[in-house]
């Protein structure tokens, strides 16, 4: 997909989640995608989330108002504004987790910078997994990373 241009920004996006909780995004921006099908709609969310023993920045992607890709920040997200999304692929029925480092990284996110997760992130139960770096201000890529993620 490509994109064709920022539709809008906004502050304060709230969705329901499971147990009828509510999260809230402070700040999301939408852009207008255009591909083969048409038009759609991507909007990238920020907040903040507790994940692997601490509070790290939080990045949502949806596509058409679905969630298609989520990254959290790196150890040193605060210096230099990285995002994490682990890698899965299908196996079967299931979506799996592609392990570090025995797992080949899938073909379709070879153009992406993976690494290990564990050299990026420390803490308690920090999968061994691969997993894609995005820059927070890497919009394109994470709309990218995103669509891969369409069926």
């Amino acid at each position: 997909m490509q994109i064709v241009k920022v539709l809008q920004t906004g502050q304060n996006y709230e969705i329901q989640v499971h147990d009828n909780a509510v999260e809230n995004f402070p700040l999301w921006i939408d852009y207008g995608l255009r591909d083969h099908d048409g038009s759609h709609t991507a909007r990238i969310g920020f907040n903040e989330h507790f994940v692997y023993g601490k509070v790290r920045q939080r990045v949502v992607v949806w596509v058409d108002e679905v969630v298609y890709a989520e990254f959290f920040g790196a150890d040193d997200a605060e210096a230099t504004g990285d995002v994490l999304s682990e890698l899965t692929t299908q196996k079967g029925l299931e979506e799996v987790i592609c392990r570090y480092p025995d797992d080949i990284i899938p073909g379709r996110f070879r153009m992406f910078n993976v690494v290990g997760l564990p050299t990026r992130v420390k803490g308690k139960y920090v999968h061994q997994a691969w997993a894609v770096v995005v820059n927070l201000s890497d919009h394109k890529t994470l709309i990218n990373y995103a669509t891969l993620h369409i069926k």
